[in-house]
């Protein structure tokens, strides 16, 4: 609902209640079915179509529509399922005609016009079409298609070339100093990124409280057409609007956010892609080291590395570089698939990237009129050492005794041993235990102090004969749900006059219920009445209503960690890559985004 509240751009909606958020979004989404479903692109359109036939169809677009809130998603038997709500279907089918469709393509038209802009400035009439008919191949005449807008645009020649200039922009003087051979991009590709930009750029304007034209060209200026430190771009918008101290810190936390910009003056490129032709060394390394590669490098290009990892010399250099390089999020299968590039001609794609040879993760070398990649040895160690090394930060007694509850020692001991290669006799078992607050009783480890027969009982009875969850680095982070959901019903309970001593005793009952599947409205209310806890009836809907949003993401002790949406499905969850999309919608990558 959050999400979808953003997505249409709606404010204070923390403050809001659960019902007040559905009927916002209610009228927002009704409202552009009715009105706007022009304004998504003819491919979008099309997928809708074939969804309302047949819910089963495999939809491309499907996060464009979600993110509207006009399609659903659910799974039927592990198969995706699409579906529409009846009153929004009903819309859908009135307004959903071929002559809709056909005013799309005006609109995309439109769309990229913009998103050249943003990415190029000036674009050539030649690669605008090329970029067109790539998306559409079905064009014939690619003339015809844009004098349908061509009171948008303008030709421009320049070294009797054609170039396209959107006529409601005002910098076509600038923009001709920066016409450059771009870098090519997809249709998707620059869609997506001028749409991330303008998104950026609207929460910029809101500080500001202007949004106007003049002030979206200054941004514009400012900030796409040439390079130029952030701390700079603060600056100068601080001095161009006087801006005071407490705005100045608003616009610095924005621009210090903004991930992966793309220069005019560089033809579309960012820092990193321009920067990294200083990377490529003049011949394959004789070498294999970390150390041979960076003495191979440009003085000038060394100095940059010093200054970017705040060091003075190529020894310190290789330890900082290493010890960056051990924080990159890689997967299993990007690891396997980035050392099988070694000595390959270099190919810009999301395995290798502009940001990993910037950062000396690994090099170019010049090889018969191509560029080849170099990964140094200290590199290629690290990367098959991630795959049976675990990050030192997880602390893999706490996370099991999370996921289990109660737990034999000798299966704890035994846990670490075979999964982690962590030797620990039961007496250092013991005294680590007691350091971290839990429980020895008898054979067993327990999270919740003494336990009692029906606990034994409920909990660790049912373990027998089945699998343990292990930890590993993609599902340690699965106990942050637990943070969530304490974090949750704290904000819940703020209005109540209870210490907060009292409210951490309620949260905490509520989390071992969860923990036990047990967190039935029924058991919370005679707990509360036990205790003395007495809250509104709304109150105890909301947290009803969040605990059930929340549950099936759970550890659960006597299924030794394993969700019930994991018991259910019996699926691994994808490891998000450091190169996939966010998962949070915001159109960067997940290692420049959430990742950090």
């Amino acid at each position: 609902l959050d999400f979808l509240l953003e997505f249409y751009h709606q404010k204070d909606y923390n403050k809001k209640s659960k019902k007040e958020k559905i009927n916002i979004l209610e009228q927002k989404i009704f409202d552009f079915v009715q009105n706007h479903l022009q304004e998504l692109t003819e491919n979008e359109l099309k997928e809708l179509k074939q969804i309302m036939k047949n819910p089963y169809f495999e939809a491309t677009s499907s996060k464009v529509l979600l993110g509207f809130g006009v399609l659903f998603l659910s799974y039927v038997k592990d198969k995706k399922y699409y579906y529409i709500p009846e009153d929004v279907l009903k819309i859908i089918q009135e307004k959903l005609t071929d002559e809709t469709i056909e005013k799309t393509k005006k609109q995309d038209l439109k769309l990229l016009l913009y998103a050249c802009h943003i990415n190029y400035g000036l674009i050539s009439k030649k690669m605008f079409g090329d970029i067109y008919s790539k998306k559409h191949p079905n064009i014939k005449n690619m003339e015809e298609i844009l004098s349908s807008i061509e009171e948008q645009f303008s030709i421009i020649l320049i070294d009797e070339e054609e170039y396209i200039w959107p006529n409601y922009y005002p910098l076509l003087e600038e923009a001709k100093e920066y016409v450059h051979k771009p870098i090519n991009r997809s249709y998707n590709d620059l869609i997506q990124y001028s749409l991330y930009i303008a998104r950026e750029f609207e929460e910029i304007l809101d500080i500001l409280q202007d949004g106007s034209v003049e002030n979206q060209q200054f941004l514009i200026k400012t900030i796409l057409m040439d390079y130029q430190k952030k701390e700079d771009i603060v600056n100068e918008i601080a001095i161009n609007y006087s801006l005071n101290l407490k705005k100045t810190e608003k616009i610095k936390e924005k621009i210090e956010q903004l991930a992966s910009i793309r220069y005019w003056s560089f033809g579309g490129k960012t820092y990193d892609e321009h920067k990294m032709n200083d990377f490529v060394l003049s011949k394959k390394p004789e070498n294999a080291s970390l150390e041979s590669c960076l003495k191979g490098l440009k003085e000038e290009t060394k100095n940059y590395l010093f200054e970017k990892y705040n060091v003075k010399d190529i020894k310190s250099l290789k330890k900082s570089i290493l010890k960056s390089f051990a924080n990159e999020n890689f997967t299993s299968e990007e690891k396997k698939d980035i050392l099988k590039e070694h000595n390959q001609v270099y190919k810009d794609s999301d395995l290798i990237m502009p940001y990993d040879i910037v950062h000396a993760y690994f090099f170019l070398y010049s090889a018969q009129n191509s560029q080849k990649v170099f990964i140094p040895k200290e590199i290629e160690e690290e990367l098959k050492l991630m795959d049976s090394e675990f990050d030192e930060d997880i602390d893999y007694v706490d996370v099991y005794m999370t996921y289990n509850g109660i737990i034999e020692k000798k299966q704890l001991q035994t846990l670490l041993k075979k999964y982690h290669n962590i030797d620990y006799s039961i007496k250092e078992l013991d005294q680590i235990i007691l350091e971290h607050n839990f429980t020895i009783q008898g054979d067993y480890y327990s999270v919740l102090g003494e336990f009692s027969d029906f606990e034994y009982e409920t909990i660790f009875k049912p373990k027998k004969d089945r699998e343990y969850k292990v930890v590993t680095q993609e599902n340690s982070f699965d106990i942050d749900v637990i943070d969530y959901v304490a974090n949750g019903i704290k904000s819940l309970l703020e209005d109540s006059k209870k210490s907060e001593n009292e409210k951490m005793e309620f949260i905490g009952t509520i989390l071992m219920l969860l923990h036990m599947s047990s967190c039935k409205p029924e058991i919370l209310k005679e707990l509360m009445k036990e205790n003395s806890f007495t809250i509104t009836k709304q109150t105890f809907n909301d947290i009803m209503s969040f605990i059930n949003e929340n549950k099936n993401d759970f550890p659960l002790w006597a299924y030794n960690g394993f969700t019930a949406k994991e018991i259910n499905t019996r699926s691994k969850k994808k490891k998000i890559g450091r190169n996939d999309p966010c998962p949070c919608g915001s159109g960067k990558k997940y290692k420049n985004c959430c990742g950090k």
